[in-house]
């Protein structure tokens, strides 16, 4: 199943995340996150509505108090493609 949560960085200030991965159908972004569980990475799904009105699902991971936090997670998480 998805997480229900939203990514903490909308409308928090101070608080970043990271993007891992955007997709059209929920189920490719639950496989992603299955995936990234294999590595040992906690993700989570949220959906949002595109400017169509269709459904996107954004995979991502982590809460880090500023973005140079964020930055050094994003490249170790792209150290795994």
């Amino acid at each position: 199943t998805m997480a229900a949560s939203e990514p903490a960085s909308y409308g928090e200030e101070g608080i970043y995340t990271v993007q891992l991965g955007v997709y059209a159908s929920p189920e490719n972004a639950q496989a992603f996150a299955s995936h990234l569980q294999t590595l040992n990475i906690t993700p989570a799904v949220a959906e949002e509505k595109a400017k169509n009105g269709s459904a996107l699902y954004y995979v991502y991971s982590g809460t880090y108090k500023d973005q140079s936090l964020a930055l050094k997670a994003a490249t170790h998480f792209a150290s795994y493609n």
